[in-house]
Order: C-alpha cells, then sequence, then structure tokens
C-alpha cells in the first residue's frame, strides 16, 4: 500500500462506521409512540344504568373496574370517613357534557373522623405523584368519601371541599354509605352542586358488566337526618360544618 493509505478505511466501511456511530449517539425512541397512552375522548357504548339519570345536560360515566376498586375500599371503611379522587376525562357531545371516571386515586394521610375528611398537603402531594405516574393522560373529575351510617347527603362541610377544590364545572362528589350499601353522586347545575338521580357504569365492547346495583339507593334524593343518637352528631355537623371548613382553608 501506498504510505497516504496506510490506516484509511475503504469509503463503504467508513461511510457504515461513521452511521453505526451516530446511531449510537442518539437516544432509542422508537418504541415510545407504542407506550404513550393518549386519552380516549369516545363515548362508552357497553353501559349498564343505576338509578334514574335526570334529564339534565350532564351525564355521569364509572369505568365497571373503578367501581369494583372504590366499594372493595370502601367497604370496611365503616368507623372514620375515607375518600380519595376521581380521575378520568370530560367530553362534549350531543349537546351534553359526559363525564367520564376512568380512575381512582385512594387520598392518603388524610385526616378523618366519623364525620369529616381532610385532605391534608401529604395527601394532595401523594394524590398529584400517583396522577402523574399512572395516569399522566386523566384529569380529576371529583371526589369520592364515605358517610358511615350516616346516608347519602353533602354535609355543609363537604360542600365546602366542594366548591374550593372540586369547583370546575365538570368535577362531581361521590358519597358511599358502605354500612347502609347507598351510594349517590352530585354534579354542578347552574352553579349549585345538585343531587344526580342516576348514572352509568362502563366497560369495554364485548366485557359483561357483572356490578349490581346496592338493594337501597337514595341516589337523587337528599337522606334525611340520621335518628337517635347519630341525630346530635349530625346537628354538630351541620352547625360546625363552615366554621371548621374555614379553619381547614385558612391552614392550608
Amino acid at each position: 500500500k501506498k504510505p497516504d493509505q496506510v490506516g484509511k478505511p475503504a469509503p463503504a466501511k467508513k461511510e457504515a462506521a461513521e452511521k453505526k456511530t451516530e446511531a449510537a449517539k442518539k437516544p432509542a425512541t422508537a418504541k415510545k409512540p407504542e407506550t404513550a397512552r393518549k386519552t380516549d375522548l369516545s363515548l362508552p357504548q357497553n353501559i349498564t344504568v343505576f338509578g334514574t339519570p335526570g334529564q339534565e345536560d350532564k351525564k355521569i360515566y364509572i369505568s365497571q373496574r373503578v367501581y369494583k376498586v372504590i366499594h372493595r375500599f370502601t367497604e370496611d371503611k365503616t368507623t372514620d370517613e375515607s375518600g380519595g379522587v376521581l380521575l378520568g376525562n370530560v367530553v362534549e357531545e350531543f349537546g351534553k357534557t359526559h363525564i367520564i371516571i376512568r380512575a381512582f386515586i385512594e387520598a392518603k394521610y388524610c385526616d378523618a373522623t366519623p364525620t369529616t375528611l381532610k385532605f391534608t398537603h401529604e395527601s394532595w402531594d401523594y394524590i398529584h405523584q400517583e396522577a402523574e405516574k399512572k395516569y399522566p393522560e386523566l384529569k380529576i373529575v371529583g371526589w369520592i368519601h364515605t358517610h358511615p351510617d350516616f346516608g347519602i347527603f353533602l354535609s355543609e362541610y363537604d360542600k365546602f371541599i366542594q366548591n374550593n377544590f372540586f369547583s370546575e364545572s365538570g368535577q362531581v362528589a361521590y358519597v358511599v354509605d358502605p354500612i347502609r350499601n347507598t351510594e349517590g353522586f352530585y354534579f354542578w347545575i347552574d352553579g349549585k352542586i345538585t343531587s344526580c338521580g342516576g348514572f352509568y357504569v362502563f366497560d369495554r365492547t364485548g366485557v359483561s358488566i357483572t356490578v349490581k346495583e346496592p338493594a337501597e339507593r337514595q341516589s337523587g334524593k337528599e337522606a334525611p337526618a340520621p335518628a337517635g343518637s347519630s341525630a346530635v352528631v349530625y346537628v354538630l355537623l351541620v352547625i360546625m360544618g363552615i366554621a371548621v371548613g374555614v379553619v381547614m382553608f385558612l391552614c392550608l
């Protein structure tokens, strides 16, 4: 070989080596489109109705999986209140607002009593971390909390929470009484948080919906104040609701 050719790769080999080096520098991005989740903006087709949805311009849908998860979570919460947030998306279609619940995150680290539930800073930190990690494509569309043996209603304290933390028109409140086996949704209608007469449980097309509506329901009805000794607690709750709520708000 001539001196100026010593150590020089052939043109074809040099070009291949350069491409290989360049490819090694680039981060692997080929699988990203396959793993990225997109928000499903389609309306559920496979549904079953619970209660009697009214003629309001809003409809509430909850996935069968989430419905089961929530009821497993609440079934043994019979002393203090417990809860969490609901995630999903809102679809405007056919002149109506469709609130679709696709996930649930427990509100850990709450301050709870038999009649109140306070989301602490630690609660919100945990919720936002879980939401970002597991459900980045979804938004918070409401909250759920229990009323152990108090029935389905929103106390003044609950309304305070709804007004200050879930005030968007597409955000709901879901109340479950695990002792009386009752449940109900509340949503915003004309700027007021209003009882919802019924909702829809949905699943993927072809999947059987096996969950059953509770034998007793007070969805769409305000529960009467509890009788007996519970009435005292109920009255105190109503009297103290706003005051406690204001204190909680000032402490945040």
